[in-house]
């Protein structure tokens, strides 16, 4: 309805106008550099390495006229050393950037199966409670960063086990 041809190959929407969607995988990272977009949304953005994101898609945002808008959510299975941790960081004002400055730029909402009833089923949540691991259920339904399977220290707590570093162990 809005006049857009589809192209199957390379999964592309292109409309009357010059606008387009197009659909990329990270698989594809390095014949995916040189795009410039307004908005990038990624799934299961822990899929995709750090160092992909930054190196390749950042740069999409390049040209002047970009809305240079980034949607990442999803599932954190990489705990605390996935790009959803650090964008979530950012976004909550505990990560800052090189000069110690906020990323003003970032906003993040942490969302669970609860927080929306209207699209996911009790008997799903208490399903996946009684028949999944418990690590497995607080990470893909909880979006609990620090529910991985294999984790050395599970009983991990930032607020108990991170401490400032002693000033007298630094020497000029």
């Amino acid at each position: 309805f809005l006049g857009g041809k589809v192209n199957r190959s390379e999964w592309r929407v292109t409309f009357p106008g010059g606008s387009w969607i197009q659909w990329v995988t990270a698989e594809r990272a390095k014949n995916i550099r040189g795009i410039r977009c307004d908005f990038l949304s990624i799934d299961e953005c822990d899929d995709v390495a750090i160092s992909v994101y930054d190196a390749i898609t950042i740069p999409w945002f390049s040209e002047k006229w970009s809305l240079g808008i980034s949607q990442l959510c999803g599932t954190p299975t990489r705990g605390r050393s996935g790009l959803l941790y650090r964008t979530h960081q950012r976004g909550i004002g505990k990560a800052l950037d090189s000069e110690g400055r906020r990323f003003l730029d970032h906003t993040s909402v942490h969302a669970t199966c609860f927080d929306f009833p209207e699209h996911v089923s009790d008997k799903a949540i208490e399903r996946a409670r009684r028949e999944t691991p418990d690590a497995l259920f607080r990470r893909e339904w909880m979006c609990d960063f620090d529910a991985a399977e294999g984790l050395v220290y599970p009983m991990f707590s930032e607020d108990f086990h991170v401490r400032p570093a002693d000033p007298r162990e630094f020497h000029t």
